[in-house]
């Protein structure tokens, strides 16, 4: 094979300096269409790979990996030096650790608001009475205050309560629809705004459900 077992060692540092388990990565030799491969593949993510090619004549060497920097798959044609194919080997792994690490928030999102059954059985946009606005700002009140037992960081609570603030300055204006309709958005723009864990996420929509409950008439 083209690498030498120096090199493959290498690989295994560069893999475990970037935070990885190297005991989730393997690597297989082959030939294909004439080419040298070797192959470098998460196991945890077999979707994820990084292939160093070497041309039949040897005059120089390519790599696809995915993910890439910017797209799902990329490609790289370099020299037969090894540092031109370390140094991509390298960016691939800070490109897989950024893409298995970051949160699934459509995902999370979808979890969440299936997870408490939101579904709305008000239909009329009439005005909220006075004593509905009185509960709705009891209720912002209670919501506020629950929020503090969620692991949130200061400035999350802090966009959290100016959202409330402005719910409750609506509900004196707008129809039950369109109040329903702009919690419902609210709440889920600040949980796709803030990058919010799964389990405050979740908690986060069950408190707005049991606090707004009345007011928009969610069914159990």
């Amino acid at each position: 094979m083209f690498l030498l077992k120096s090199q493959k060692n290498e690989l295994l540092d560069l893999i475990v300096n970037a935070g990885f388990d190297p005991l989730q990565f393997e690597l297989e030799e082959y030939s294909n269409e004439n080419k040298e491969v070797l192959s470098v593949r998460s196991t945890t993510h077999p979707e994820f790979h990084f292939y160093f090619i070497k041309s039949p004549d040897s005059t120089g060497n390519t790599v696809i990996y995915s993910p890439g920097k910017e797209s799902h798959r990329e490609q790289e044609y370099l020299t037969i030096t090894w540092d031109s194919r370390r140094t991509p080997f390298f960016n691939w792994l800070q490109y897989l650790k950024r893409e298995i690490e970051a949160p699934d928030k459509w995902q999370e999102l979808l979890d969440a608001s299936k997870s408490i059954n939101w579904e709305i059985t008000e239909q009329q946009n009439s005005k909220f009475t006075y004593q509905e606005v009185v509960e709705i700002e009891n209720s912002i009140k209670i919501i506020k205050t629950r929020i503090t037992d969620l692991p949130l960081l200061a400035e999350q609570t802090q966009r959290i309560n100016e959202k409330l603030d402005y719910i409750k300055s609506k509900a004196e204006t707008f129809g039950r629809v369109d109040w329903k309709n702009l919690v419902i958005g609210t709440l889920i723009t600040l949980v796709m705004q803030l990058s919010l864990p799964r389990e405050a996420s979740k908690l986060l929509w069950i408190i707005f459900k049991e606090a707004f409950k009345k007011m928009l008439l969610i069914s159990n």
